[in-house]
């Protein structure tokens, strides 16, 4: 079977955490294949506005001339658009700072819950005014509380952005239990090793000890997005064809649990380099969305093409994402022509005997549902979608990318 290739952005994820850690790292960085998605950009241009510099090399790179720590605020204006993780990051940033920072961010991520994040924050004597259209923050620069206890039950990004943003003072951590989407702060901690020192970090289960210290800035390489990967992965079990991808994905991302998932029950393989599709699976499997929760929209069109359908636990979750994705799964099922029930925290797709017409689908603004309808796209041909610019949040080239499969 020949494979079709595809060229898959730089990981939304690390493209983030990277521009972050080499912001605030002391000297230069060299960050190569970033994510070119508007979250991505938004973060890279609020740092230069706090005074990172920053130039594209002729060889694509981005040069960043690290501050060393915290940035100066001096009442500057930032506009993060919908980027939820650079909200989650930026916002303990500018509370750990001396001044203060006007934030603007679209309507639909403020309605997005932040309250345990912000809580944090003023109960350590930050002062953050909710605007209609953002947040004013006027920050201090004195040491947390010793230990700082951490709410994680709803979001890991709220323990990154604060993992990454000090490093003024030694801090001792203690997470309020055990931590969701525990990849993504995998991911942050591994990065931190490579820019701070493989000491920067002790932990001990739910206790955290941190070092201080920014670090020097590094030559960094960011991986393929692995979110990414799975919409073709998902792709080439719905199409039938193989996928190549043109660079590797990272093993650490949360979507290579859904990767693994894929192959062990029978869908396809996958060899690091290339999805071959083996079947419809093996009998009705339970995925769990705590381990990967932005793969739900990708892994509901698989559902929706089996028999054996799919079932998501934990699934109440998504409703807190870039839109309520339960509705939007739910909406995609059906336009797809498959059944799906709820039992409290379950969620389960499974296709059906009706035959959909040709329907338009709304994701509702959201990226990962307005990419799934595209692969969904693939199989019942008269799905169209309103408002494929979305997916420009984490991959512009998406529908170049798509078309060659068709």
């Amino acid at each position: 079977m020949e494979a079709v290739t595809i060229d898959l952005p730089g990981c939304k994820s690390a493209s983030q955490r990277a521009l972050l850690l080499a912001g605030l790292a002391a000297g230069p960085s060299s960050l190569q294949g970033l994510g070119d998605g508007a979250d991505s950009k938004e973060l890279a241009a609020a740092l230069a506005v706090l005074g990172v510099q920053q130039q594209i090399q002729a060889d694509g790179s981005l040069h960043l001339e690290g501050l060393g720590g915290a940035p100066r605020l001096s009442g500057q204006e930032l506009d993060i658009g919908e980027g939820g993780s650079t909200l989650r990051f930026l916002l303990p940033l500018a509370a750990r700072c001396t001044g203060q920072l006007r934030m603007k961010a679209a309507a639909g991520l403020l309605a997005r819950p932040h309250g345990p994040l912000l809580e944090l924050l003023q109960q350590n004597d930050a002062k953050i005014e909710v605007l209609e259209d953002g947040f004013l923050i006027e920050g201090t620069a004195q040491p947390l509380a010793s230990p700082t206890v951490v709410p994680v039950a709803l979001s890991s990004q709220f323990f990154s952005g604060l993992l990454m943003t000090s490093g003024a003072h030694t801090q001792h951590w203690r997470l309020d239990q055990q931590p969701v989407s525990v990849g993504y702060l995998n991911m942050t901690v591994a990065m931190m090793k490579q820019f701070r020192g493989t000491e920067c970090l002790q932990v001990h289960d739910l206790d955290w000890q941190q070092q201080i210290g920014y670090g020097q800035g590094q030559d960094f390489q960011v991986p393929a997005d692995a979110s990414a990967a799975l919409f073709f992965a998902v792709a080439a079990v719905v199409s039938q064809q193989a996928i190549a991808l043109k660079r590797p994905i990272s093993e650490q991302h949360p979507d290579f649990y859904a990767l693994q998932f894929l192959t062990k029950a029978g869908f396809l393989t996958f060899d690091g380099h290339v999805f071959t599709p083996t079947g419809q699976g093996h009998a009705e499997q339970a995925f769990d969305l705590s381990r990967s929760p932005d793969s739900g929209p990708a892994l509901a069109v698989l559902a929706a093409c089996s028999e054996k359908g799919l079932r998501f636990d934990d699934a109440e979750r998504l409703r807190h994402k870039e839109s309520d994705r339960i509705d939007g799964m739910a909406r995609l099922a059906t336009t797809c022509g498959a059944e799906m029930s709820q039992d409290g925290e379950k969620l389960t797709i499974r296709s059906s005997t009706h035959t959909p017409s040709a329907t338009l689908f709304n994701p509702s603004a959201d990226h990962r549902l307005a990419m799934a309808a595209g692969v969904a796209a693939l199989r019942w041909q008269g799905i169209e979608i309103t408002n494929p610019a979305c997916v420009a949040k984490s991959f512009p080239t998406f529908w170049q990318q798509l078309d060659l499969l068709r």
